[in-house]
């Protein structure tokens, strides 16, 4: 996550969607205050639970506003030629 801002930022990842919750591990140090410029890491782990596509947002509460980063996770498809 990179703070793309003109000025120092902080965030906070609230929780995702009751049906999808159960599938993904976010891992993250919570930075603080980052300044403009300055990333830091987040670390999602995906364990499927059903042969279902998944097609959501990580939903990222900024000094600035929401932020949904996408998410997407789609089973394989027949690809008939």
């Amino acid at each position: 996550m990179t703070n793309v801002s003109y000025s120092k930022n902080t965030f906070k990842v609230l929780p995702l969607p009751d049906d999808i919750r159960d599938c993904f591990d976010i891992q993250y140090q919570f930075p603080g205050h980052i300044s403009a410029g300055i990333s830091c890491d987040l670390h999602i782990t995906f364990e499927p639970k059903a042969n279902q596509d998944i097609i959501s947002s990580i939903p990222i509460l900024a000094e600035t506003g929401m932020i949904h980063v996408p998410l997407e996770c789609l089973t394989k498809k027949v690809d008939i030629s």
